[in-house]
Formats: structure tokens, C-alpha cells, sequence
């Protein structure tokens, strides 16, 4: 259905297309500027010239449901027009029931609506209409008579049954005159002959027209011919569904790219979260770490003091440490000696190392004094390195131990 908010027609006029819009009050009126600037959606009424009409009778018994639709699908395709399926390039509205049938106006497309080729003149994908009808369903005439209009250059004639256009053609004439009204007498009968229309009781003609046309025309089908101004075209009763498959291509290609922009936004929304999430991170560990740096800063002074402090503690533990006392390590290493067959002979201490040589009654004391040394507790602060002990010839074992301050040299 045609969108109240951008209610519109673009309606073929005489000779250029027309542009219709509603006011509050719902009357429509002729907008004043051309129809390529007027609002983008509404009515896109499809001139007769690129139309082929074609009513028909469809059985309709009582109680069985008929549809029209599908009845009109296998008229047109009997005719020889495929379906498409972006779209529907055919028309169908009820007209009247009869004797157990019912008569269908229809129409399909001969040629694309807009196309130059066929009359339009104007380009529909400019403005993407919301629907699309045919415009002799536009009008108003009154029931059993016919109307008679310029469109696009060309002439219309248009006959009505009950509430409803029951078939339009161009005229193959370019001007009202004796041979237009004979081809419409023609036209007609041939109607009338096959049950499409009723005797006529008049012709409306909304456009200009010469005597010899009324006159032949009065003559011809014994009717009331008048000269009327066109009235203001009105939406029809009910849509007629008329989709044209390249609107329908068009359609479909704007909304796959519509997903696409989506998918696009969304995609870009997802790289905007991500790397807005991911330098909020980082913004917020930069902070963090420009407090510790700050933090750090206030503390440096006082950590400076305390390292003072522990190295001013470090230069007095030779002398407050007991354990690192000459005499005390001395002591140590005089306890480790056996009651006897060890002798000392040299002891030195200096702030990296200390040095312990002796003689012992045979090797195995050597060895179990120097393993001895590694294992007391206040001594195990050096490394001690024992060269293996060799007997003389009177079999005592002269040797020699190394102990390096673990760290270097005393703080």
C-alpha cells in the first residue's frame, strides 16, 4: 500500500508526465513543479502505451473458490508472457459476475515503464515508486460509457463496466478525427460482441476534439458525446499488484546492498569496540603505571636512606657478627681438630679469604679434616677447596684448604 507520509502520483499527462499530490483533506491536486522533483516514493501510474489489455471470462460456479490471480497467471501465459520472478509484469482486477463467470480486467507489460521506447519519457528509478497500477484505473467514468484522453502524446480510450475499467487501448490514430471515432466504433463492437461491455450510453472526451470526431462519433454508436475537462486522478480501489520485474531486480539489488552497508557497519562498529576497548586498556594501564612511577619517585628518596643504612650495617658485620670474627673462625677451625695426628701449620684471614695448611698423621685425617671444614655451619659462609692430599715417604700428608667468601668480599 502507497505510504500516507509520501502520498504521490506520477500520472502521464498529454504530453509529459504529471506529478499529483494529496493535502490533508485527501484531495489530490497538480503539484507545480515537475514530477523528476517531487518526493521520492508513492504512485507510479504506467501509461496504456506500455500496456496490453486483455480482459477475460473465468468460470466461477457457485461455492468453488476462484482465483483470479492464478487464472489470470494461465491467460497471460497462454499468451505467451513469462513469469519473472523479481517481479509481476501483469495486472488483474474484478469487474462484474454474470451467469456463473466472472469478468477480469487485465493488463501486462509490453515494454519497461520509463522506457523511452515506449512513450514514458521519464525515469521511474529516480523517484522508486511504492506501487505501481495502471493508469486508466485512475479515473472515474461512469458505468457503461467510455472516456477518451491524451497520454504521453498519444490517445486513449477506456471502457467502463460497473465499478471498473474493463479495457483501454492507444488509438492508432494521431488526431481526433471521423477515422478515430470509426476506429473506436470498431473497437467497440468488437467488445461488445463478446461480452465485455454493455450497449453504451455515452463518451467522455478529456481533451481536445474536433466536430468531425463528436459528430462521427454520435453517428457511429448513437451516443452522448461530451467535452469535459480531465478530472484529478484517484488511487484505486483496490492494488492491483503490478510489480515490474526490473523494480523488483532493483529492489532486490538496494536491498542486498542496504545488508551489505549493515554488514559493513556492524563489522566497523565490532574494529571501533575492539581498538576503542583496547586503548582504553592501555590508556588505563599507562595510568596505572604513571602512578607507580610517581609512587616510586616519592619512595626513592627514603629507599635511598634505607640502602645507606643497610650498607653503613654492612661495613660494621665484621665487627658486630661474632660468627665473622678472626679469633671466632680460628676457634672454629681449631675445634674441628682431632686430639691428635694433625698439625697446623699456617692459618690466615683476609677480607675475601681464608687460608688453612697443617700436616696430618696420614691421608684419611686429611681428607675427614677437610670434609669437616665444609661441614661446620659458621664456616660453610666460604667455599673451600681442598687439593687431594698425597702421603710422603713417612707417610704423613701435608695440605692445603682455600675457603672463598661466598659473594666476594665482605659488604
Amino acid at each position: 500500500m502507497v505510504s500516507l507520509k509520501s502520498q504521490s502520483i506520477r500520472i502521464p499527462g498529454e504530453e509529459e508526465r504529471e506529478l499529483w499530490l494529496s493535502d490533508a483533506a485527501g484531495v489530490w491536486k497538480r503539484a507545480e513543479i515537475p514530477e523528476s522533483r517531487g518526493p521520492a516514493g508513492g504512485m507510479w501510474a504506467i501509461e496504456c502505451l506500455a500496456l496490453d489489455s486483455a480482459p477475460f471470462w473465468s468460470l466461477s460456479p457457485k461455492g468453488a473458490d476462484v482465483s483470479l490471480d492464478e487464472t489470470a497467471a494461465l491467460h497471460w501465459a497462454a499468451l505467451g508472457l513469462e513469469e519473472d520472478a523479481h517481479g509481476r509484469a501483469w495486472a488483474c482486477w474484478h469487474i462484474d459476475d454474470e451467469r456463473g463467470q466472472t469478468l477480469a480486467g487485465t493488463a501486462a507489460l509490453t515494454g519497461a515503464p520509463g522506457d523511452p521506447a515506449a512513450g514514458a519519457g521519464t525515469d521511474w528509478q529516480a523517484c522508486m515508486p511504492e506501487a505501481f497500477d495502471v493508469s486508466a484505473r485512475f479515473f472515474e467514468i461512469p458505468s457503461s460509457e467510455m472516456a477518451v484522453w491524451k497520454e504521453l502524446g498519444r490517445y486513449v480510450v477506456a471502457f467502463q463496466r460497473g465499478e471498473g475499467v474493463v479495457h483501454f487501448s492507444v488509438l492508432q490514430s494521431r488526431e481526433l478525427n471521423a477515422d478515430a471515432a470509426w476506429e473506436i466504433r470498431d473497437l467497440a463492437l468488437s467488445l461488445e460482441v463478446r461480452g465485455f461491455i454493455h450497449a453504451l450510453h455515452g463518451c467522455r472526451v478529456w481533451t481536445h476534439a474536433g466536430d468531425a470526431f463528436t459528430s462521427t462519433l454520435k453517428e457511429a454508436l448513437g451516443v452522448r458525446v461530451r467535452l469535459e475537462t480531465k478530472p484529478a486522478p484517484q488511487l484505486p480501489k483496490v492494488e492491483a499488484d503490478l510489480l515490474p520485474p526490473e523494480m523488483g531486480r532493483l529492489r532486490e539489488a538496494r536491498a542486498q546492498r542496504k545488508r551489505l552497508a549493515g554488514w559493513i557497519a556492524m563489522a566497523c562498529l565490532a574494529y571501533v569496540l575492539f581498538f576503542g576497548g583496547w586503548t582504553g586498556l592501555l590508556f588505563l594501564r599507562e595510568s596505572k603505571l604513571e602512578r607507580t612511577n610517581v609512587r616510586q619517585a616519592q619512595l626513592t628518596p627514603e629507599v635511598e636512606a634505607v640502602r645507606q643504612a643497610q650498607q653503613r650495617w654492612y661495613a660494621l658485620e665484621a665487627a658486630t657478627n661474632r660468627d665473622l670474627y678472626p679469633v671466632e673462625l680460628f676457634h672454629q677451625i681449631v675445634s674441628i681438630l682431632p686430639p691428635d695426628g694433625i698439625r697446623l701449620t699456617d692459618f690466615s684471614l683476609d677480607e675475601e679469604k681464608m687460608v688453612v695448611a697443617g700436616e696430618a698423621r696420614s691421608v684419611e685425617l686429611a681428607m675427614r679434616f677437610a670434609n669437616d671444614v665444609k661441614a661446620n655451619p659458621v664456616l660453610s659462609r666460604y667455599t673451600w677447596m681442598f687439593p687431594q692430599e698425597t702421603a710422603g715417604q713417612d707417610e704423613r700428608a701435608p695440605f692445603r684448604g682455600e675457603g672463598h667468601l661466598n659473594g666476594g668480599k665482605l659488604p
